[in-house]
Order: C-alpha cells, then structure tokens, then sequence
C-alpha cells in the first residue's frame, strides 16, 4: 500500500515539476498522490472479508477495484478518502484528488490540473509496480484520457520512470533513517 502510495505521490510530484508547476504546489501533488488510496485503509481494516471479496470480484468480472468496490460496499475507497479528507479538513485540492482520482473529470475545473496528474501518476505507478494496488486492468482509455488532459504523451511519462525510481529510493531511506 504505502510503496504504492510513494510511487504515486513522487511521479505526481515529478510530473508538476516537469509541467512548470511552482516548487510550494508540487508538495501539494506529493501529498495528494501520497494519500491518494487513503479510504482503502479503513475500509480494510473494518472490512477484511469484504475487501478480499471486492479484489476477488475484480479479477474475476476484470472490472476495475473502485467499481468492485461498490459493487459490495455501496461506496468506494474514493468516497470514503474524500469524507476522511473533509473530516480532516485537508485543502480543497487534497478532498477533490482522495475523492475524484478514479473519476477525475468529476472534480472541480479549478482543480482538474492536480486531479488528472494524481490520476495518471496512479495508472503510472500501477504499471510501474505491476499493479500492487489492488487493480486488475490495464487502463487504457482513463490512460489516453489523462496523457490528452495532462497534455504529455507515453514516452515522456515514461522518460520520468529513472527520475521517479531515483526519488522513491531516496525517499525510501529517508523513512529507513526516520
């Protein structure tokens, strides 16, 4: 969960660097993409059963997680992010990427830039870690969506993969250190 996490906060963060955004908002993307599955954790911990019956519903209808989620919750890891997001009064950017990652045109227009890039740097880091997110599909469509909204194409999401590598070691021994 939380090398996914990282991953996702550290390619959203490189990302914005890459796009021109200023230094004080790429750690805005760093903690949206580092928080961005937050609901996953709550929903695990009370629901156990039920989460292993969403991942096995999933793999086998090859739906995505959030969909299967909904499926046997009634709501989603997105939804249950968000309203911890509020609860906790994170910035409105933050509530709007825990809330909207999996359905990123959702969010609000001031907040598209930083949803779409927390969305593709999770599909990103998906594949980069061979899905150790709990998602089962290649997405595809969603991808070709956010690379049009993000206004990047494939080889230079990819180009960022040795940057991203490079941070999440340092991050890694950052915590090792901690």
């Amino acid at each position: 969960f939380w090398a996914h996490s990282l991953c996702v906060g550290v390619t959203a963060k490189c990302l914005a660097k890459a796009k021109g955004v200023s230094l004080t908002e790429q750690e805005e993307f760093f903690v949206g993409g580092l928080l961005h599955d937050l609901g996953k954790i709550p929903l695990n911990y009370l629901f156990p059963d039920k989460c292993v019956q969403a991942l096995n519903e999933a793999k086998s209808s090859q739906r995505a997680l959030f969909h299967a989620e909904e499926a046997v919750f009634g709501i989603d890891h997105a939804a249950v992010g968000g309203m911890i997001a509020e609860k906790w009064q994170l910035s409105p950017a933050l509530i709007q990427i825990l809330s909207f990652h999996h359905r990123p045109e959702e969010a609000h227009k001031h907040n598209h830039p930083v949803v779409f890039m927390v969305a593709l740097a999770d599909i990103f880091a998906q594949l980069l870690q061979k899905r150790s997110s709990g998602e089962t599909l290649a997405p595809n469509a969603m991808c070709t969506y956010l690379l049009e909204r993000v206004k990047v194409n494939w080889s230079f999401l990819y180009d960022l993969r040795d940057t991203v590598l490079g941070e999440i070691d340092k991050a890694k021994i950052f915590l090792e250190i901690t």
